[in-house]
């Protein structure tokens, strides 16, 4: 009888200890759970938000690319957890993506505790041209292990889990301001277009031929995002995303144009145009203009035979404007250089008119 005295003695004495340490040792998980609006998370895989925002000439234009991420304990015992898969993880063109964390369940911590990491986004191994990654932010992430507490207030010896997800404030802190969960990475996308447009001058000038335009976009980091085209370019070097060279042709009349919009900020474009129509200089083009219908001289800022660099997209939009001019200089009047050959002649008819004269006069 005293045995079993004693033994229920010393599990009296250990649930009271149990609920003495559960109660004492860490805060009340109900008060935490008041404190961040109910958005805490009792599962094992809560998510972090990955969010882009397009800035520029776009909003609907995302990269396809693999994210990198860090996680950090506050003590190297702490069970590992991880987010995506082995922190990576690789978007497909969307605006935004909940990518879950992987925490060990309460029987992996094994004791009662608060158990402290933060994770932030990384640079990550291959960047995408256009991108700004939200290397800044840290989301803190706080793992609460507690005995569970019953319907009547005491405390068992099962464990329970509680995960908060927050930035700024800890919300356990009597003093913290957190109201809300936060958990939103957001990295910004700056795109822009380029525009190109022909015009073609002079009395010579066929408004209706098409002439050969060649645009080559380069840029020192991949580019991963499909490019919008309008018209479909005669042709294309390249069928899929990561690139960073890439040459597109067009075929413009009079009067029309080509866009190409969604290219990254930061990529540098060069226009050239088919010389193979087009005579070296103005002087040239004067000489051939009555005899070769594909003689033209460029009169923009795209000369014949050169190409022009412009700078770099930003998030505005680029115009360029390509001129051709084809005419002729038609003689009117006397020219000066054939004044001396004009005299001589005139005074050879005067000569040749006085004897017609005399000889008249002598009959």
């Amino acid at each position: 009888m005293k045995k079993i005295l004693a033994i229920m003695l010393a599990l009296v004495l250990v649930l009271a200890n149990v609920a003495a340490m559960a109660e004492d040792g860490l805060p009340d998980i109900s008060d935490i759970i008041e404190k961040t609006a109910g958005n805490e998370t009792t599962g094992t895989t809560p998510n972090i938000t990955k969010k882009y925002t397009t800035s520029g000439t776009a909003d609907d234009v995302f990269p396809t690319e693999t994210l990198k991420f860090k996680v950090t304990k506050a003590d190297d015992s702490y069970p590992t957890i991880t987010i995506g898969t082995n922190n990576t993880f690789t978007t497909n063109g969307q605006a935004s993506y909940d990518i879950p964390l992987t925490i060990p369940g309460a029987s992996e911590y094994g004791a009662v505790g608060k158990y402290h990491y933060t994770i932030q986004e990384d640079d990550p191994e291959t960047q995408s041209q256009g991108v700004e990654y939200d290397t800044t932010t840290v989301f803190n992430v706080d793992v609460y292990i507690t005995y569970t507490k019953n319907a009547d207030g005491t405390y068992s010896t099962d464990l329970s889990q509680y995960i908060v997800v927050y930035s700024g404030d800890d919300p356990a802190d009597s003093s913290s301001t957190t109201t809300n969960k936060t958990d939103e990475i957001d990295n910004t996308y700056s795109v822009g277009s380029l525009t190109v447009d022909k015009t073609v001058t002079g009395s010579l000038g066929d408004t209706t031929k098409k002439f050969e335009i060649e645009v080559t976009l380069t840029s020192a980091l991949p580019v991963n995002s499909a490019l919008t085209i309008s018209p479909t370019p005669k042709s294309d070097n390249v069928t899929g995303l990561g690139w960073t060279s890439r040459t597109l042709k067009f075929e413009l009349a009079n009067g029309e144009s080509f866009t190409i919009e969604d290219i990254p900020a930061g990529v540098t474009y060069t226009i050239a145009e088919n010389t193979t129509h087009l005579a070296d200089n103005e002087a040239a083009t004067q000489m051939a203009a009555a005899n070769d219908p594909n003689a033209y001289y460029v009169t923009g800022e795209v000369k014949a035979g050169e190409t022009k660099e412009s700078g770099t997209i930003s998030t505005t939009a680029a115009t360029e404007s390509i001129t051709n001019n084809k005419d002729i200089n038609v003689p009117t009047g006397i020219s000066l250089e054939s004044a001396p050959y004009m005299l001589i002649m005139m005074i050879a008819l005067a000569g040749a008119a006085m004897l017609v004269s005399k000889k008249r006069r002598s009959f």
